[in-house]
């Protein structure tokens, strides 16, 4: 999965700022300098998250440097406008980023911190996340999705019992699994040597999010 070169690069930049907020805050022994940072970036959604998931993971991790007293969650919390509840969340979610391959990285921080979050907490609470797991993931365009992958796949958790799973065999038959009750739903030609099938059968699969048994 490639990045666009103009995203790519605003990531990059949003990170390097993070950095040097993180960097200055240290040297000057000042944690208003990163405190204001992130609140400053609170109302950014997808870039601003993963800066601030960076900021609160420094702070966190390195409160102590600072010599500013306190308990870091709760200044964060009075500093960043957020719940200790996302702090936490965000401070697991950049751990579990720092933990997979650098090359993987960058794929990983373009889906957004929600949908990093369900990774994060998983891997705080001890679960393996293998690289058939992230490869999984990355094809994931919702939270729900990854959150639900995760509570199933990687937790191997029952599903809920109001849950419907699509699931499709080697040949292309579709079923969908409610309450542990398997139904036929359908077949899709994934064998077929048109192009024009095969690009119908693949957004299919990736819309209704039918997982290949």
């Amino acid at each position: 999965m490639e990045i666009e070169p103009k995203e790519q690069s605003k990531l990059q930049s949003t990170l390097a700022t993070a950095s040097d907020v993180i960097e200055k805050t240290f040297e000057e022994k000042d944690a208003s300098l990163a405190l204001g940072f992130a609140r400053n970036i609170e109302r950014m959604k997808t870039l601003g998250g993963i800066a601030q998931a960076k900021v609160f993971h420094a702070l966190f991790h390195r409160w102590d440097e600072l010599g500013t007293g306190g308990n870091p969650i709760d200044t964060i919390v009075s500093w960043a406008g957020v719940t200790a509840f996302t702090v936490d969340r965000y401070i697991a979610a950049w751990e579990y980023i720092e933990n997979i391959p650098v090359e993987e990285q960058q794929e990983f921080l373009r889906l957004g911190i929600g949908r990093i979050i369900p990774l994060g907490k998983a891997h705080q609470q001890g679960y393996e996340i293998t690289e058939e797991h992230r490869e999984y993931i990355l094809q994931k365009p919702t939270y729900n999705e990854v959150n639900d992958f995760v509570r199933e796949e990687v937790k191997e958790a029952e599903p809920r019992a109001s849950k419907i799973i699509w699931k499709m065999d080697r040949l292309g038959g579709v079923y969908i699994y409610k309450a542990g009750e398997r139904h036929f739903v359908m077949s899709i030609d994934i064998n077929s040597t048109d192009p024009t099938v095969q690009l119908a059968a693949e957004r299919v699969i990736a819309k209704m999010n039918i997982r290949r048994l």
